[in-house]
Formats: structure tokens, sequence, C-alpha cells
């Protein structure tokens, strides 16, 4: 197409004609690195912060943070987080790990990471007193959902004993040893979604106090709220 006709047809010039594109705004370039072992971790995580913040805005919005660019969440799937311990570090960016303690032999592998992290500068890293972040989910949040009262050690799955609970009440002849591998993964899948969508917002403050004396919970928080200076815009 000649020049001339060009100007004819796009006398603002060609970028004109063209829509922009709508930009994203990021309140920080280098945003600080939430690493959990899943996706179910991150949602726990995000609704417990609303959870709390309602009675202590010190507790930062995670999904708020997320959003504003300010954090990132780096689900690594489980396994061994050995090769996570410093996998990002060449980015220079701060980070923070919290890792599930499970049972021995992988609670080692955890705890062994942590301290790899722990010894890098602007990095942290947690590793659960309780089997797993599910487990800090109070007794009485699970009855109103499940209808099935669960008591379950702090080392112990609390996933594994819902699901033989469940079984128990449907099937009394029946539990989890009986399904097949792919029938026990899809529902321990689904309680663990369930559990972390839905029954973690039906804790309150005083309830997180009680399955979780130590605070663990409000020290991971905390830990994110420091590690992106503050939370007064979340």
């Amino acid at each position: 197409m000649k020049s001339e006709t060009l100007r004819r047809r796009f006398p603002l010039g060609l970028q004109a004609a063209a829509p922009r594109r709508k930009q994203t705004r990021h309140t920080n370039a280098r945003p600080l690195l939430v690493l959990i072992e899943g996706i179910y971790d991150v949602e726990f995580l995000c609704r417990i912060s609303v959870v709390l913040r309602r009675d202590d805005h010190a507790i930062p919005d995670l999904r708020t943070l997320e959003e504003a660019g300010k954090l990132v969440f780096v689900p690594f799937g489980g396994g061994d987080p050995g090769f996570w311990a410093t996998r990002f570090a060449p980015l220079g960016l701060s980070e923070i790990h919290i890792y599930d303690r499970e049972t021995l032999p992988e609670s080692r592998q955890r705890l062994a990471a942590a301290s790899r992290v722990n010894c890098r500068p602007n990095a942290r890293a947690f590793v659960t007193s309780h089997c797993s972040i599910e487990n800090y989910l109070h007794p009485d949040a699970i009855e109103s959902f499940f209808r099935i009262r669960v008591s379950c050690p702090a080392e112990s799955s609390i996933v594994d004993a819902i699901a033989d609970s469940l079984l128990a009440r449907t099937c009394a002849t029946l539990d989890r040893s009986q399904l097949s591998r792919r029938g026990r993964r899809r529902l321990k899948l689904q309680i663990k979604r369930k559990l972390n969508h839905d029954v973690v917002l039906r804790m309150t403050p005083a309830m997180l106090d009680e399955s979780d004396p130590r605070g663990e919970v409000r020290s991971w928080l905390t830990a994110i709220a420091d590690a992106v200076g503050g939370v007064a815009d979340c």
C-alpha cells in the first residue's frame, strides 16, 4: 500500500488505529515469593488471613497483596523441598517457605530444607508442628461442615481421619484400604478441597487460638507482612 493511501486511511498514524492494551499496574517491582506445597495451601492461607484480619489489621490480606503484585505464590507440588531451598536465590527476591511436617522420613527432609533456607539472607522457612496445614482447623469448624466429630493427633493426617469417618458413616464394612488407589486419591483430594475452601471460612480467631496454641499460623502471616513492608494498603 502506498504511503499516501496509508496517510488518508490512518491520518493519526498506525499506532492510533490499533486498540490500546490495558496495562496492569504493579505496586512492587520485586515481589515476595511464598513457597508452599500445593494449591490448597494457597487457599488455606488466603482464607485464614481474611478471617484473622477482621479482628487484627496487622494481619495481611494475602489475596490483596497477590493482586497488587506484592507477593507471588509458588506451589512446588510436595515431595522433597530441598530442590526449592535455593532454586530462586539468583533472583535476589525475598522468600517465605512454609512446609508441611508430614511424617518420618519426610519430616527430616523438610527440616533440612528449612535449615538451608534460613541460612540465606532475606529468606525464612517454617515447618509446621502439625502433620499438615489442614490440621490447624478446629474440630468444631470441621464438624459444622462434615457433620462428623473427628479427633486427630497433630502428627497424623486429618484428611485420612475424615476419610475414615465418612466411610464408616456411609458403609460400616468399608475402609480406605479397600478402595482402589485412584479411589483413595480422589476421596482425599475432595476432602482437602472442602477443608481449604469451605471449612476454613467457618473458623474464628478464637478457634484458631485453640487449635494453634503456639500461634504458628499468625507467625507465618506476620512474617509475610514484614517481608512486603507492612500491610497498610492491603
